[in-house]
């Protein structure tokens, strides 16, 4: 398995070591949908240990973050890896991410991005 799709959002090995997941526009994350991620990520991976793993997330619009995303699951629940790149065009998602990458970027290097090929460049001087 190379591909799957998880609740609208696209998930696919591009490289030996790098996933890419696209968002469509309006999309709904919460604390149900990032567990079903994660299990895509282990699937795909073959591994619960992701710490050989760069991660490049593209948003395509907007996006709707649940409560329980910040209650549930930033605690405790992100899992290692060498880098995760959120790449957004919209400035609003950006300035979520930005307060989501710096929880995140406790465990692994996260940079949020305007454009793809920036966000590639940084994961491959990893």
């Amino acid at each position: 398995m190379n591909s799957t799709e998880v609740d609208g959002a696209f998930i696919a090995v591009e490289e030996n070591n790098l996933i890419k997941t696209t968002y469509p526009n309006n999309c709904l994350i919460n604390s149900h949908h990032l567990e079903r991620i994660r299990k895509a990520y282990t699937d795909l991976f073959d591994s619960e240990d992701l710490s050989d793993l760069k991660l490049l997330v593209i948003f395509n619009g907007k996006i709707e973050f649940s409560k329980d995303v910040s209650e549930r699951y930033f605690n405790g629940r992100i899992r290692k890896k060498i880098g995760e790149a959120l790449v957004s065009h919209d400035a609003n998602v950006r300035e979520y991410l930005y307060a989501a990458s710096a929880i995140m970027g406790i465990t692994h290097p996260v940079r949020v991005f305007e454009s793809e090929l920036d966000a590639r460049d940084w994961l491959h001087s990893l």
